[in-house]
């Protein structure tokens, strides 16, 4: 694989010298430190220096703000997502670019909404692209060779309308393909997305607009044929499972090379989220309604530092979004970000560990709601 430093032109690596003394000052975690890290956000910005370097800044505080760089050593995805999530990092290209492919086609959304939160989902999109990264930088050491892009297939092989449909789904895929345009730029290299159904069409409309116009470059789209040829033009058979030509197979002899590569299926109800634990919180937690396009504080103070504030709490029918806020003289600040939940299908719980006295907000928000006003049962520990 060539290194793209080497490729510049001596007008873009003038700019580059320029963008990495701007940015001289900014705290990178090991993702970003080498010379084709930084040029990937000069690259994702059109060799725009300012914006660029807005970019990357912005970037590196949400890192800070989420703990995203110690993801990896502090968070373990929920058992159903790792069983049931369809992705697996396996093999490369003729040319040393690592692959990476997501049989989207054979996700049940639905069972693993019943099964985790939202921020679980968020979580694992990061858990999946921090993976990557690290393995990216393995990759570079093993070869000499600077490498910092997958070739990605998305196989949409029993994708179907229902799954297109299901709103809280589609949100989800939509809200981690803005994380990595946001966080990980120029990460895709190209990707071939095969077996896309007329259906295809719908989703690929609304997911579009969301992606730079250099990553929508780099997306081909086939239906069941004439990938075929081009997977094999650029990947060795003994580089990819024989599902998608190569000549890999599974332990069992299966072509799709599981469970190297997670290929999905339907979520057993055994993964559910028990019924009763919303049964238990309508019983005996604390009945909130939070009025159409209002919201409602649950206000608490706290008066010695390492108190944590634990929640649990359900809605019926509709979504909400929550936040946790601190106040101070001047306002209040963010402490857990406030999103949309679908705790209408599963019981939103967590935790927050307060490092100084005050008051804190625990924020529901149905501002977005014009139509419905919001039920919700809650339970607050603290100690």
């Amino acid at each position: 694989m060539t290194d793209r430093m080497k490729t510049l032109s001596a007008q873009q690596r003038a700019k580059f010298e320029e963008f990495k003394k701007a940015v001289s000052d900014v705290s990178c975690c090991t993702h970003y430190n080498r010379d084709i890290d930084l040029l990937s956000w000069l690259i994702a910005r059109n060799y725009d220096v300012d914006v660029a370097a807005d970019m990357m800044r912005k970037s590196m505080a949400w890192r800070e703000r989420h703990r995203v760089n110690q993801l990896l050593e502090e968070w373990q995805p929920p058992a159903v997502l790792k069983d049931f999530f369809p992705r697996g990092y396996h093999g490369m290209t003729k040319t040393g670019m690592p692959l990476f492919i997501g049989c989207l086609g054979r996700m049940d959304i639905r069972g693993m909404v019943r099964s985790c939160k939202k921020t679980d989902f968020v979580k694992f999109a990061l858990w999946c692209f921090e993976t990557g990264g690290h393995q990216l930088l393995e990759i570079s050491q093993k070869t000499g060779v600077p490498v910092n892009q997958f070739l990605i297939i998305f196989d949409l092989e029993c994708l179907s309308m229902a799954q297109i449909a299901y709103k809280e789904g589609f949100e989800l895929f939509l809200d981690m393909t803005r994380l990595m345009e946001a966080n990980y730029p120029e990460g895709l290299g190209v990707c071939y997305v095969i077996n896309a159904p007329p259906v295809f069409t719908v989703a690929w409309s609304m997911v579009r607009p969301l992606l730079r116009g250099t990553t929508q470059s780099k997306i081909q789209i086939f239906g069941h044929t004439g990938w075929q040829e081009r997977l094999r033009d650029l990947i060795a058979p003994d580089q990819l499972p024989k599902h998608w030509g190569g000549a890999l197979v599974g332990a069992d002899g299966n072509p799709y090379f599981s469970p190297k590569i997670c290929i999905g299926g339907e979520v057993p109800s055994n993964y559910f989220q028990d019924p009763h634990e919303v049964e238990k919180l309508v019983l005996h937690g604390r009945r909130l309604q939070v009025r159409r396009a209002g919201k409602y504080e649950h206000r608490i103070d706290v008066h010695r530092p390492a108190t944590q504030i634990t929640w649990r709490f359900c809605t019926k029918g509709y979504d909400i979004m929550f936040g946790v806020f601190k106040e101070h003289n001047s306002g209040r600040h963010e402490v857990v970000v406030k999103d949309r939940v679908y705790s209408h299908l599963v019981v939103e719980a967590g935790k927050h560990v307060c490092h100084e006295p005050g008051v804190y907000i625990l924020e529901f928000d149905n501002s977005y709601s014009y139509f419905h006003s919001k039920d919700v049962h809650l339970d607050v520990v603290v100690v």
